[in-house]
């Protein structure tokens, strides 16, 4: 019979380095080390309807959501102490990236943009996006990532939002 599983094309220049904490147990000092990038915040209004997206690049490549909400939206701008003043919006966050096994033996990847205590937006990287960021690596355009590994079983259907948790 064959094996259901199907595990992820990883990074093959990829370091798995520093021992994995929860969102809720990271110090300052742990924050201090991670990289902080740019993250845009991005408020949409079309025909009375408002929408709210993220974006933020890995490389040359922008990773974001459009699953995002009115309450996340201004949660980071409280956290960051800033005022929504225009349509877009950026943020410095610090980022790391996490993999690990899911709950169906999967192995997934993902990205986290910490804003402050208990304040985090954590986006799945998809096989396509994660053999995109590997090429970028392997091109010299993108400095090779530094894996974190999580011990914990995700499940990979779900990215995690502000509200939640279970970190």
């Amino acid at each position: 019979m064959e094996n259901d599983t199907k595990k992820v094309v990883s990074n093959s220049t990829a370091k798995i380095t520093d021992a994995y904490k929860p969102l809720r147990d990271l110090s300052n000092e742990d924050l201090a080390k991670l990289e902080k990038v740019k993250v845009s915040l991005i408020k949409n209004t079309y025909k009375g309807n408002t929408s709210y997206s993220w974006k933020s690049s890995v490389g040359p490549y922008h990773i974001g959501s459009w699953k995002f909400d009115e309450l996340a939206y201004l949660t980071i701008l409280n956290v960051k102490k800033m005022e929504p003043t225009s349509n877009s919006m950026d943020v410095i966050a610090a980022r790391r990236f996490i993999k690990g096994l899911a709950v169906n033996g999967k192995e997934f990847h993902q990205v986290q943009f910490i804003f402050g205590y208990r304040t985090f937006l954590t986006r799945m990287i998809n096989d396509n996006e994660l053999r995109l960021i590997d090429s970028y690596v392997t091109q010299g355009k993108l400095a090779p990532i530094n894996w974190i590994s999580k011990p914990i079983d995700v499940d990979v259907d779900e990215d995690v939002n502000i509200t939640a948790e279970n970190e």
